[in-house]
């Protein structure tokens, strides 16, 4: 099982996670972060997390996400 996790707190909304991966992840309209938009999240000590079995297809996206973030905030481990 595959692990994401996104400290919004520490977002500065520039949009890179949504534009290279929107099913995953969303800019807040109310506090302007990202966060995970799955309804399978979960929250662990201020991160986001979803863990799942995350499709191939997925994977690109989520690690352009991860690495396209500024401010390194977003974590995928495998």
């Amino acid at each position: 099982m595959a692990k994401l996790s996104l400290n919004s707190s520490g977002c500065i909304g520039c949009g890179a996670c949504e534009t290279n991966c929107p099913k995953y992840f969303k800019i807040s309209a109310e506090d302007g972060h990202s966060h995970l938009i799955d309804p399978k999240k979960t929250t662990e000590g201020g991160l986001e997390v979803l863990e799942t079995e995350f499709p191939d297809e997925d994977k690109a996206g989520i690690n352009t996400a991860v690495n396209g973030c500024p401010v390194q905030v977003i974590e995928f481990k495998e």
